[in-house]
């Protein structure tokens, strides 16, 4: 039987660190490849109207300049948001099962490793042992908070349990996509924007009362919500930085023109340099040679 801090230190990284160095990866990468992955994903082009060579994605009506680094996180978020339900909905099935059970619940089908905790403040469990399939993980009487079940799997997956995982994940990847598409659609809406703030809010108190009181859920089905609520809150930041960008496209074109006037600039500054070293490159050359004539004809 592995120890919590073991299970935790398999979570946490899966869950946690690995989004987190996806989002990195996708940060640094060049600029065309994030564009064509994201035009894979959610299917979308890149708006070849405008006279520009900047890459520009029309994300379902809103126009995100991949040049741009806000941009530029817009897609990464929607990437990372994905890629973080993925990742959670393969490792559950795969690799590290777990569940979540309260007082007067059962055993899960198979054996597995649970920890009881007294409060939702304790941060090492009160108790430790193997749940038998069918047995009451915690007594009636108790009051303790909750318990936490984990079975490591990976080594009894066969290829076609590894197969059926991954067209699930292939199916919630489709699935978030198109979300994602409509969370666009309603945030371009000022109904459709009020609706998605108060789910976001409204999402996280839920979870937060979830987590300290002695209700039944699951863990997969808590992380889940927690990102579908970070993925609406993807879709508000896309519409209304776009918006914005909208309304102030002055600032925009000021950079790009100081920008143009800089390099400007500094070519005209290069281009004067260029011409006075060979001004005087050529003057000092005329005068070495004007010296030399004027010694020969001395020594005539």
């Amino acid at each position: 039987m592995l120890s919590v801090g073991a299970y935790m230190g398999i979570l946490l990284p899966i869950y946690l660190i690995i989004p987190a160095l996806f989002g990195l990866v996708l940060m640094l990468i060049p600029v065309r490849r994030l564009a064509d992955l994201t035009k894979m994903v959610f299917g979308v082009e890149e708006n070849s109207e405008k006279e520009t060579d900047q890459i520009i994605i029309n994300f379902h009506g809103n126009e995100v300049n991949m040049e741009n680094r806000l941009g530029r996180l817009k897609m990464v978020m929607a990437l990372v948001s994905l890629f973080a339900m993925v990742n959670v909905v393969f490792i559950d099935g795969c690799v590290l099962s777990t569940d979540t059970l309260t007082v007067g619940q059962v055993c899960p089908n198979q054996p597995k490793d649970c920890f009881i905790y007294d409060s939702p403040f304790s941060t090492s469990p009160s108790e430790s042992f193997v749940c038998s399939p069918g047995d009451p993980v915690i007594p009636a009487n108790s009051s303790a908070y909750r318990a936490f079940c984990y079975r490591y799997i990976l080594s009894g997956q066969k290829t076609i349990d590894i197969l059926n995982q991954l067209g699930i994940c292939t199916g919630v990847l489709s699935l978030s996509a198109n979300v994602l598409w409509a969370l666009c659609w309603m945030a371009s809406q000022w109904w459709g924007l009020l609706i998605q703030f108060v789910l976001v809010i409204g999402g996280f108190v839920a979870i937060l009362v979830i987590q300290f009181a002695r209700v039944p859920y699951e863990l997969l089905t808590l992380i889940l919500v927690g990102l579908c609520l970070i993925l609406i809150a993807t879709a508000i930041y896309i519409v209304l930085g776009n918006q914005k960008e909208k309304i102030h496209p002055d600032r925009n074109l000021s950079i790009e023109t100081n920008h143009a006037q800089i390099h400007s600039d500094r070519s005209l500054s290069l281009e004067t340099n260029h011409d006075q070293i060979h001004s005087g490159r050529s003057l000092s050359v005329e005068t070495n040679h004007n010296q030399i004539s004027s010694a020969d004809w001395n020594s005539k």
